[in-house]
């Protein structure tokens, strides 16, 4: 069952059946026009499909159903803004005049292939992420949002949790996890701090270390802008300083809570202007909602939201 409730319903309202998207019979055909002779590589990821094309050294990246065409125009438009900035993303790329195609019910779009090394992590994961909202803040693009957000207020968190629960998702129907999500969140609801109350803009909305990895001159490579939407800054460093904890093994309280000011220095050493002290109030909160979402769409393997309760329990850990 699809856990996310806003794609559940589009999957439900069309008729159409979930997943990823595979080389079927649609992308098949389009690769016959675009390079027939090549052999496709699966690059992988969990959304869309990414095919690199070894002979044009591109990528066909055939996207979910629900994603627009005005959608991926816009995309394409920002990544032309940030390579014009200096940043390391993929270029949109042309095949027969044309960077978008049909494929099927879908859409798929040709971008440039961008040798990419392992995932950013440390003072550098941050410092990229401030670099890219210091260009994200001059954007004047201004994509639609996207179908699937990973920013959600603790309001909309608890109406996703009736939803699923009353949809039977099977995780939420185990003993006593729908009474410890709702415990979760009320105490997320009192130290959340609202948009309103801190500075917005445009963010990357999936900013964790396997989108932002180590290109070929050695600084951050920008992946996969299908999250770009406006919303509090902070947002991005909550989602990536989750996925460290996430990636951690060990018991919470070995995680090297210590290094996470040193990360606060790198980012501000590249944003436009530091953090204020309002977003460093709300960094735990924030940071404590992504586990609580995915445990409430059933987005991880395992539960995951005891990471959530513990930063929620321990906030100085993230503020000190």
């Amino acid at each position: 069952m699809v856990g996310q409730p806003t794609q559940r319903r589009w999957y439900e309202t069309h008729n159409f059946p979930p997943g990823r998207p595979v080389i079927d019979h649609d992308v098949r055909q389009l690769l016959s026009r675009i390079d027939p002779q090549d052999s496709p590589v699966d690059l992988g990821g969990s959304t869309s499909l990414n095919l690199l094309l070894k002979t044009p050294g591109l990528v066909l990246r055939v996207n979910k159903p629900f994603v627009t065409i005005r959608r991926i125009q816009a995309d394409q438009e920002l990544r032309y803004f940030l390579a014009s900035k200096g940043l390391n993303v993929a270029r949109p790329a042309t095949w027969d005049g044309r960077s978008v195609f049909r494929c099927g019910p879908r859409y798929a779009q040709l971008q440039q292939y961008v040798p990419h090394g392992r995932p950013t992590t440390g003072p550098a994961l941050f410092e990229a992420i401030g670099a890219l909202h210091s260009v994200l803040a001059t954007a004047t693009q201004r994509p639609p949002r996207p179908s699937v957000t990973s920013y959600v207020s603790p309001r909309t968190l608890h109406r996703w949790l009736d939803r699923n629960h009353d949809a039977g998702l099977p995780r939420l129907l185990e003993p006593g996890v729908l009474a410890d999500l709702q415990d979760l969140l009320r105490v997320l609801r009192r130290q959340f701090v609202t948009s309103n109350r801190l500075p917005t803009q445009l963010i990357h909305g999936d900013a964790h270390p396997d989108n932002i990895r180590q290109a070929p001159n050695g600084g951050p490579l920008y992946l996969d802008f299908d999250g770009v939407t406006r919303a509090p800054r902070i947002h991005d460093l909550a989602y990536a300083l989750a996925f460290l904890l996430f990636w951690h093994d060990g018991p919470l309280e070995e995680f090297p809570w210590h290094d996470i000011a040193g990360f606060l220095v790198a980012y501000d050493r590249a944003a436009t202007f530091p953090l204020t002290d309002e977003e460093r109030v709300a960094l735990p909160a924030y940071t404590a909602a992504v586990p609580i979402y995915y445990d409430i769409c059933d987005w991880s393997d395992q539960p995951i939201r005891n990471i959530g309760r513990w930063i929620l329990e321990h906030p100085t850990l993230i503020t000190a």
